[in-house]
């Protein structure tokens, strides 16, 4: 990486990557220099001296054109909360598992309150570091740890179905509440489609086909089906999604209430705080619906097959 230099134009010093991209530091010089040196440290991560912090950073950029934009800021929020947590400098080659799991049961403070992760989350996080770990030892930069061969709990599943009578209370309650409509129209699509919740927040105006189904190119067991998703939509979602895909041409149909697409923490909070609201003891979540489409078609004598193909499973 060459050394910074000043654009008179935008009073600031700026530095070019590897890819010939301005990267712009500071106004201060000596503080623009500590930066680039910085860069530096954090681009040369392919040998056994390297420190946690440029290990996870070299892992973040390689991967970043791989995942979805929503699965990697999870990713840059675990990994950089883990390098935080055993120290920015501190060598890769180092830690241990044990390092590992101290970070997975910390207490952490959210909202001024102190937590501990769930069993999910701290499953995800020692995934993430268990990927960074097997890029450095398979291509030979660290030698190979015990970080690799660790085991994570995995969460119980969730089976709780959602019923009809919960379901139309809390749309009721998003339709009186102005700034809750536009999460009814996402409860609506839950009933309605039996999709997953990542399905819903992703769709858009290309998704949709002249029958109103959801058609997805890329999707979870994309590798294992070799085909595309197909959603069946029923007539009162295929007629919501029309409307929604004729006023929103680009980017996801269903938003919040501030125009941005849902995320996954958003749903879960929006579910929470209507359960306490409504005082719904059931305990249900995004994905709940999924189960409940799935035993409501069944009860209703549709025979596994076709409703493995309505949940958008690959055939057997």
């Amino acid at each position: 990486m060459k050394k910074p230099f000043w654009i008179n134009k935008l009073k600031c010093w700026y530095v070019a990557d590897e890819n010939n991209r301005q990267v712009r530091l500071d106004p201060d010089e000596s503080k623009a220099f500590e930066m680039w040196r910085k860069l530096i440290d954090l681009s040369n991560y392919k040998h056994s001296e390297t420190s946690i912090e440029a290990l996870c950073e070299g892992w973040l950029d390689e991967n970043e054109h791989k995942l979805d934009p929503e699965r990697y800021a999870k990713h840059v929020y675990l990994l950089q909360s883990f390098s935080e947590f055993v120290g920015l400098n501190t060598k890769a080659r180092d830690l241990t598992s044990a390092d590992v799991e101290r970070w997975l049961h910390a207490k952490r403070t959210r909202h001024g309150k102190t937590i501990r992760w769930g069993v999910a989350r701290r499953r995800d996080g020692g995934q993430a570091v268990q990927k960074v770990y097997k890029m450095a030892c398979m291509r030979g930069w660290l030698p190979m740890n015990d970080i690799l061969s660790m085991r994570f709990e995995t969460p119980e599943p969730r089976d709780t179905l959602v019923d009809r009578s919960i379901h139309d209370q809390m749309v009721n309650e998003c339709r009186n509440r102005k700034t809750s409509r536009c999460f009814a129209t996402f409860l609506i699509a839950l009933w309605h489609s039996g999709a997953r919740p990542i399905s819903i927040r992703h769709v858009t105006a290309k998704h949709v086909d002249s029958n109103g189904d959801w058609v997805f190119s890329k999707h979870k067991t994309q590798k294992k089906s070799k085909r595309k998703l197909v959603l069946r939509t029923s007539p009162c979602l295929a007629t919501l999604t029309r409307i929604l895909a004729h006023s929103r041409p680009t980017g996801p149909l269903f938003l919040n209430a501030r125009g941005q697409p849902w995320t996954k923490d958003g749903v879960a909070r929006r579910i929470a705080r209507m359960r306490k609201r409504l005082k719904i003891e059931e305990e249900f979540t995004a994905y709940s619906y999924r189960h409940t489409y799935a035993t409501d078609a069944l009860l209703n004598g549709i025979d596994v097959v076709t409703v493995a193909e309505l949940l958008g499973h690959s055939p057997s």
